[in-house]
């Protein structure tokens, strides 16, 4: 637990003129258009856009030049989320990694890594990611429409039951999708991983 006078500190920032101004600038703009911040350190970035959040209520999609600075942003961001907010929100800060492979190469990219873009794509999707970081490389590639995601989705619990044609329908739409886009599909990975 933080103590309260170190959080009123950091709560402080969010009263700073400049921070101020950066969140009128945000609350005019139309919704969906992008708003560029930028000339922070990590560290500021990191803070200062978890009090954007906080002060907003609006996702944030943050886009860094390269999946270092990314993981790095991240991981400052989770930390000041966990001070600041604490586990008082549904939302949360992620990262949406990048592939490790292009599609020209004739390879697959690793699973753990399709996993977590698959995750963060239906958190996106369904708002229930407060801040998104994500390389640039993530960013540019092709994504769909957030009812494609939430489509794909379906919630497994221990101990509970669905019916057979629920599973099935998933399934269907699931390979469905798949081979409706094998113009776009990657090869498997050749060779030992």
């Amino acid at each position: 637990m933080i103590h309260p006078s170190i959080r009123e500190l950091f709560l402080g920032l969010g009263r700073h003129p400049a921070f101020q101004e950066a969140l009128q600038r945000l609350r005019a703009a139309q919704p969906g258009s992008p708003v560029a911040l930028s000339g922070l350190t990590l560290t500021a970035k990191a803070i200062y856009s978890v009090l954007l959040w906080q002060m907003t209520g609006r996702p944030l999609l943050i886009v860094t030049d390269g999946s270092k600075q990314a993981e790095a942003l991240a991981e400052a961001i989770d930390t000041f989320f966990d001070l600041l907010i604490g586990g008082r929100e549904q939302a949360t800060p992620q990262l949406l990694p990048a592939l490790d492979v292009l599609p020209f190469q004739g390879l697959s990219p690793h699973a753990e890594i399709l996993e977590k873009r698959a995750l963060g794509l239906l958190r996106m999707a369904s708002r229930r990611a407060a801040i998104t970081v994500t390389p640039i490389g993530s960013a540019l590639l092709r994504v769909e429409q957030s009812k494609f995601y939430q489509q794909l989705a379906l919630t497994l619990r221990m101990r509970e039951e669905i019916p057979l044609e629920d599973l099935a329908r998933c399934a269907s739409n699931c390979s469905a999708t798949r081979s409706s886009r094998s113009e776009d599909s990657i090869p498997s990975r050749s060779g030992p991983s």
